[in-house]
């Protein structure tokens, strides 16, 4: 089983790194579910960890449904994640009734697949109306992975969501569990057959008034949960 980091800092991608992560999922303003990150931060990952740099592909917070010139957005950030040398880009789109919109998602990853791009399916998934017909749809179109709470809150709320996906699934997609993730519920979700852990790395420090939150490194919990799954 792999296990993706989602960072928000240079800091934060050296951490994992250092720990053996299999991927990063690079971010920034995680509070709001991550949006696009700089190119400055995209290059510097890129070439100074030897984990993949996966990188997310979402111009706004806020619901998954975008306008022509939000798709041209996405289009041209995945355009500069690949000149910058990433593994993948994460992205996800909806249709206005929160149902998989199939043909702008086919046109999304074709422009991933032309600069050789894996393609990660975000928790989209866990706001989609229709996610059985969605993973069907994923796994006909060729994305790599998809990464799911299992239309809840946490995975644990989602397990048995989780488990019907990887069964549905069968080896055709990766399925990658996010949400949540902790020492206590990574060995169930690794017997439950997902191919992959994703989980934040950082815990809050201090916060600064109306202007955020200083993080550092929770150690802790990244040896919690390798320990936990035997790596």
């Amino acid at each position: 089983m792999k296990i993706e980091a989602c960072v928000t800092s240079l800091e934060e991608a050296l951490a994992a790194d250092q720990y053996g992560f299999d991927r990063i999922e690079l971010c920034s303003a995680l509070p709001v579910g991550g949006v696009s990150p700089s190119l400055a931060l995209i290059e510097e990952c890129s070439s100074r960890i030897s984990a993949e740099v996966h990188v997310l592909i979402r111009p706004r917070e806020g619901n998954f449904t975008y306008s022509p010139d939000e798709l041209t957005l996405i289009q041209r950030d995945i355009e500069v994640a690949a000149a910058a040398g990433v593994t993948g880009v994460v992205f996800g789109v909806l249709d206005n009734s929160n149902r998989f919109d199939h043909s702008t998602n086919k046109m999304i990853l074709e422009v991933a697949r032309s600069f050789g791009l894996e393609a990660t399916y975000h928790r989209a998934m866990d706001s989609c109306e229709n996610p059985t017909e969605g993973l069907t749809q994923l796994i006909r179109l060729g994305f790599t992975r998809v990464l799911t709470s299992g239309k809840a809150a946490s995975v644990v709320e989602g397990m048995d969501t989780i488990e019907s996906f990887c069964n549905l699934a069968s080896g055709k997609i990766q399925i990658m569990a996010g949400g949540g993730v902790n020492e206590k519920n990574a060995l169930q979700l690794k017997d439950a057959g997902v191919d992959a852990l994703h989980f934040s790395i950082r815990k809050c420090q201090a916060m600064h008034d109306q202007m955020g939150a200083t993080y550092e490194i929770d150690h802790k919990k990244i040896q919690a949960i390798l320990s936990a799954i035997g790596k």
